[in-house]
């Protein structure tokens, strides 16, 4: 999966780029200040100009409730705008869902859906709130980890694993951000580094 540059719609909160949405239809509230949710609306609070969008439930896939590949690609450039400002590091976490093709052959597709969502959740468990994910295949998700290394991304993994236990297991390749890459470099090496994981398990 190699991605360039686009339009899509995301929700910022503070400085940050989360995706997700509470319903279809949301309004999301595009700001540098701080988000605050009623009911199934996100409406930013902010001193600053405010713009409303509308994000559709199309941003949003349906089965795992994490980002689309278009609402993902806004949010993975933000994450490397912020992270060149800043100077701190960032890596991209590519994971694919192992076997899922069997389980969806062998005990049918809602078995194979329940296996996504146990993957997404546990991942969920040890990202942070604002980690956007992103999923880009049907068996495979882009995390973005934002002022962490390769090294702690790998133990933040490791952990996932484990929570996984006997349940599911994981294939990840990580990518740190360059000075020079752009997003298309990024996520090849991303991509890159996921086909080595995979090769060797």
């Amino acid at each position: 999966t190699t991605w360039t540059a686009g339009t899509a719609w995301v929700r910022w909160r503070g400085s940050r780029a989360r995706c997700g949405v509470r319903g279809a239809g949301s309004r999301v509230g595009v700001a540098d200040g701080r988000m605050r949710a009623g009911g199934g609306r996100a409406v930013a609070a902010s001193v600053g100009r405010t713009t409303i969008v509308e994000v559709g439930s199309a941003q949003i896939d349906g089965l795992s409730g994490v980002c689309t590949r278009n609402l993902g690609r806004l949010a993975l450039q933000h994450e490397i705008d912020r992270a060149r400002r800043s100077r701190d590091p960032l890596v991209l976490a590519f994971v694919d869902v192992d076997g899922l093709k069997q389980v969806n052959d062998r005990q049918g597709h809602a078995a194979g859906d329940a296996l996504l969502r146990t993957v997404v959740d546990a991942i969920q468990e040890h990202l942070r709130s604002y980690d956007p994910v992103v999923r880009v295949g049907g068996d495979e998700f882009i995390c973005v980890l934002g002022d962490t290394t390769p090294a702690e991304a790998r133990a933040r993994f490791a952990q996932v694993s484990s929570t996984l236990g006997g349940s599911a297991s994981i294939s990840v390749g990580f990518a740190g951000l360059r000075p020079r890459d752009t997003l298309a470099q990024l996520t090849e090496r991303g991509d890159a580094a996921l086909y080595a994981a995979k090769r060797t398990r």
